[in-house]
């Protein structure tokens, strides 16, 4: 039944000519959006349709091609990981660049990228201060990356000690 749902609002089945309330119309695009992406999630994941990363792929990029960060960041992870497209770090770098500078959570990844120097040359201290940038906007999961980080990779130098610690904190601050 969810399928139903999100595959028409992802082939445009409802009628907006009705829309003239500028609010519901905007809502509709939200809506619209949102349940596009669930429904490129449903292909990745093989969630109630056959598993077609290759078709998800197509809807990430149609999404994001519309405007959609949320979406461009999604494609940018296909890219990264040659999900449903050849795997091309370089442009997912760039992908996470560019929905991390509209404020997505994507600031995240691009952190990682440079920790990692995936798709880019690596900068410990440039993913520092996008792993801050992240946490700053809120996104709680960086403090888990940075632990992630810290214990799987042995880095327990302070420069790492003081990254992890301060994110934790700084999460927990804007979370009160």
């Amino acid at each position: 039944m969810a399928f139903k749902f999100f595959n028409l609002a992802a082939n445009e089945m409802i009628d907006t000519s009705t829309f003239n309330f500028s609010p519901l119309r905007k809502l509709y695009n939200i809506n619209k959006e949102i349940s596009t992406i669930f429904l490129a999630d449903m292909y990745f994941d093989g969630l109630g349709v056959e598993k077609d990363m290759k078709k998800a792929f197509q809807i990430y990029s149609k999404v994001a091609d519309e405007g959609s960060f949320k979406a461009l960041n999604a494609v940018a992870y296909c890219y990264d990981n040659g999900f449903g497209i050849e795997k091309n770090e370089e442009k997912a770098f760039k992908l996470y660049l560019k929905s991390a500078e509209k404020g997505h959570l994507a600031q995240l990844n691009v952190g990682s990228c440079y920790i990692y120097g995936t798709g880019t040359t690596k900068d410990e201290a440039k993913g520092f201060q996008w792993y801050m940038k992240s946490s700053l906007a809120g996104n709680i999961v960086t403090s888990g990356q940075n632990q992630n980080y810290n214990y799987n990779s042995g880095h327990t130098d302070s420069l790492h000690f003081f990254v992890y610690h301060y994110l934790n904190f700084n999460t927990v601050w804007q979370l009160k």
